[in-house]
């Protein structure tokens, strides 16, 4: 046996979380490790004796306000932009990104309260990749939600900014 302080438990195994009786309403005290483990599938109520999935609990909130926001930004962003919302925010095999449009663009979103929002060099390497193999322009777009009315900029790589550029002063001429 190994002695435990020198290998101590990780703070989410070990943690102890709630769960009330559907039945009775009595709050019982039980090891989410051990549901996480398929020790345990049902608990038993210690006033009323009814057995229950506490596990079932954890499940019932339902999406918070940040995941409603990103949705309704990507249902937003497609109808703007003309795609298509990818299934599951881009986290299938098939269907990266969060907007999409076949042939043309794909497009991740990210939305924040702050006044500042820091863009990781691996999000845009991800969506300028997966752009890439599709044949599509990428596109980054970050909404400041904390403001109003909200402001979104979106990044793009510089060679398709240079283009823009190019672009917009052959109309001025």
């Amino acid at each position: 046996m190994l002695p435990s302080s020198r290998y101590p438990r990780h703070p989410r195994l070990s943690s102890v979380l709630r769960s009330e009786c559907p039945c009775c309403g009595n709050v019982d005290k039980w090891n989410a490790a051990t549901l996480r483990r398929g020790i345990i599938k049902t608990r038993s109520c210690g006033v009323c004796g009814a057995s229950y999935n506490p596990y079932e609990q954890l499940h019932k909130t339902g999406p918070t306000g940040g995941q409603k926001r990103s949705r309704a930004q990507e249902k937003a962003g497609a109808k703007k932009y003309g795609g298509s919302v990818q299934v599951g925010s881009g986290a299938t095999r098939h269907a990266k990104g969060d907007v999409q449009r076949t042939g043309k663009h794909r497009i991740e979103f990210k939305s924040t309260t702050s006044r500042s929002f820091s863009v990781k060099l691996e999000d845009l390497d991800r969506i300028e990749k997966i752009a890439a193999a599709a044949d599509e322009i990428p596109a980054f777009e970050v909404e400041f939600s904390g403001e109003f009315p909200p402001r979104s900029f979106t990044v793009v790589p510089s060679w398709l900014f240079a283009q823009l550029l190019s672009a917009f002063n052959k109309e001025d001429t």
